[in-house]
């Protein structure tokens, strides 16, 4: 009797422990990424969050600033500084808390009712056609799927395609338009290959 007593005291005390823990969430130092996404669960902490290339998700709590570039953030926690998107669009939850400055550059704001900003708000258009270029998503695809798998090029970037046909082609041209002069860098390039 004493025996399951004590094993259901210890189930008990495992059981709050857990979730205990599971409640308290993570901290993180730093949440950087270059060329994918992050995101920071409920619960879980980190000084600040850095994103290249990707989009950032906030659930939890910030101590300093959320940085994006050519990507899109979607806060939905604590920021206790600044959120500075350039390239991206900015996404406030309704559980949002900034103590600072948002920014956006080249990108949009969108303030979801019950986010709260206690310093300014402020969008800056870039005002080129080139926007969804600068938004580096064709960089991040390509150094996703051609970049750190080593291969030039890929079946999911199509850009990649475009532009070896385009070089392929312009060295054609170059090729019968000019024949001497790619003979003679021929034969240079064929007697001093190394030099």
């Amino acid at each position: 009797m004493k025996r399951g007593t004590s094993l259901s005291i210890l189930s008990s005390l495992c059981l709050v422990f857990v979730s205990l823990t599971a409640s308290a969430g993570l901290h993180h130092e730093q949440v950087v990424s270059i060329g994918d996404d992050a995101e920071l669960k409920a619960g879980d902490s980190t000084q600040q969050v850095v994103v290249i290339g990707g989009s950032a998700k906030v659930a939890g709590k910030v101590e300093r600033s959320v940085v994006v570039v050519g990507g899109d953030a979607e806060i939905n926690g604590e920021v206790g500084e600044d959120v500075i998107v350039i390239m991206g669009h900015v996404h406030l939850g309704p559980k949002a808390v900034l103590h600072h400055d948002l920014v956006t550059v080249g990108g949009t704001a969108d303030i979801t009712d019950g986010a709260k900003v206690d310093g300014t708000t402020q969008e800056v258009a870039v005002g080129l056609p080139l926007g969804p270029f600068l938004r580096l998503g064709w960089l991040k695809d390509w150094l996703h799927n051609c970049a750190w798998k080593l291969r030039p090029l890929s079946l999911q970037v199509g850009w990649v395609w475009w532009f070896a046909i385009a070089s392929f082609f312009l060295y054609l041209l170059i090729a019968v338009l000019f024949p001497h002069p790619v003979e003679c860098c021929w034969k240079q390039l064929a007697a001093r290959p190394a030099t």
